[in-house]
């Protein structure tokens, strides 16, 4: 991983190696205004919790050290791919009451779907000047996907026939970014390390309709 951290570190790798990372997580939105019993006088809001799961492999790297290229000097090369982002939700509201509003105080039924994945892949290379000090860089290409509809409708029936508005993003861009990185060690048993980064900027296409 310090292909992606701090490239300087892969100077302390003295034999090839091969990373392999796998993550499996879940995600909770809790939908604060799913539904409602009574009248918009004398009201109970229900909530509910809606989970999403993804697996996925979260990173990848080949390592090969080239040692003793010159005397205390160690070259160090990488490749990788790492998962910078991945996020998905889904929920839906089959409308509640609110508080006033001029749209007759109701929350209107929702459904929503969000998915974001940010890729990095890159490569990276080390180099152990002397005994003490270690500098690298990395560099590469971002690949973002987003994908998020938010729709709103007159009734609890999530078809166009009934949409009210939608907001969507489906969008998906390419980044270049860079790191440098330093590591001193004077002892065996200290390292200070020190990183520069240069994050890729994503800037997506939002779109609103309103059914004529």
């Amino acid at each position: 991983t310090a292909a992606e951290a701090n490239p300087a570190g892969l100077a302390v790798i003295l034999r090839p190696e091969i990373s392999f990372e796998l993550k499996g997580l879940q995600f909770t939105k809790s939908a604060n205004n799913f539904s409602s019993t009574g009248t918009l006088a004398n009201f109970t809001v229900q909530e509910r919790d809606f989970k999403s799961k993804l697996f996925s492999p979260s990173f990848a790297s080949f390592v090969y050290p080239f040692i003793d290229i010159a005397p205390d000097m160690v070259l160090t090369l990488a490749a990788f791919r790492h998962e910078l982002v991945n996020f998905k939700s889904e929920f839906y509201t089959i409308g509640a009451f609110g508080p006033p509003s001029p749209a007759e105080g109701v929350y209107k039924p929702v459904r929503s779907s969000l998915s974001l994945k940010v890729v990095n892949w890159g490569g990276a290379i080390g180099v152990k000047i002397s005994k003490g000090v270690s500098i690298g860089a990395s560099a590469g290409i971002a690949i973002a996907d987003m994908n998020s509809t938010l729709s709103r409708y007159s009734v609890a029936v999530f078809d166009d026939d009934f949409l009210d508005n939608r907001a969507s993003i489906n969008d998906s861009q390419n980044e270049f970014f860079v790191n440098a990185g330093i590591l001193i060690k004077p002892t065996d048993n200290v390292a200070i390390g020190g990183v520069y980064k240069r994050r890729p900027r994503f800037h997506v296409k939002h779109t609103f309709v309103v059914p004529s």
